[in-house]
C-alpha cells in the first residue's frame, strides 16, 4: 500500500485513491501509511470493507491495484478481474500466473505511476477494454466455481482410472 500511495503522488488529477484493508498487528506500518496519505488529499485510507460495500467498490473502481509481492492466488485479485476492473498487479510469478496477460504488470513506483497515468488519461482506451474482457474470461474459464469443480472432477476421474 505504501508503494501505491507513493506512486500515486506522481500522477496528476483529481481521481481519489482508496486504500482498502487493515493490518491489525502492524501499527508502525499503518502509521507510515497515514503519514504518506496525509500529504495527498486524494488518498483515502478507508479500512476494511466487506460484503456489499466491498462489491460496490469493485464495481465502481476505475482500476484495481494488487501490490502484494508475496503470497499465492489472492481472492481480491480474482474478484477484481471478475468485476471487469483494469487490473494492475505487482510483477510476481503468482500474479503473472493468475492474470495470464489480463493485467498491467508493474515492478516499481515509476512503472505503477506510468500505468496509472495512462488509465486516468484514457480509461476507455481499446487496450483497457481488451484487458477488462480478458480478465473476465480468465475468471470464468479458470476461477469460477464451475471451472474449479470441473477441474477437480477431471483430476479425480484421472486418479480413479489410473488405479483401476
Amino acid at each position: 500500500a505504501l508503494l501505491v500511495i507513493e506512486a500515486y503522488r506522481d500522477v496528476p488529477g483529481s481521481h481519489p485513491l482508496l486504500i482498502v484493508g487493515d493490518a491489525p498487528f502492524a501499527d508502525e506500518y499503518k502509521r507510515r501509511l497515514r503519514q504518506a496519505a496525509s500529504t495527498d488529499p486524494r488518498v483515502r485510507l478507508v479500512g476494511a470493507i466487506y460484503g456489499e460495500g466491498y462489491a460496490d467498490l469493485q464495481r465502481g473502481a476505475l482500476a484495481y491495484i494488487q501490490a502484494t509481492s508475496v503470497g499465492g492466488t489472492h481472492p481480491a485479485l480474482i474478484e477484481a478481474m471478475g468485476a471487469g476492473n483494469i487490473v494492475l498487479a505487482y510483477d510476481t510469478p503468482e500474479n503473472r500466473e493468475v492474470t495470464d496477460g489480463a493485467s498491467l504488470l508493474f515492478h516499481d513506483e515509476a512503472s505503477l505511476a506510468s500505468h496509472l497515468q495512462a488509465i486516468i488519461d484514457e480509461p476507455g482506451a481499446a487496450e483497457f477494454d481488451s484487458l477488462r474482457a480478458r480478465a473476465r474470461r480468465r475468471v470464468e474459464t479458470t476461477y469460477s466455481w464451475d471451472a474449479v469443480t470441473n477441474a477437480y472432477l477431471a483430476l479425480f476421474e484421472t486418479l480413479r482410472s489410473s488405479h483401476a
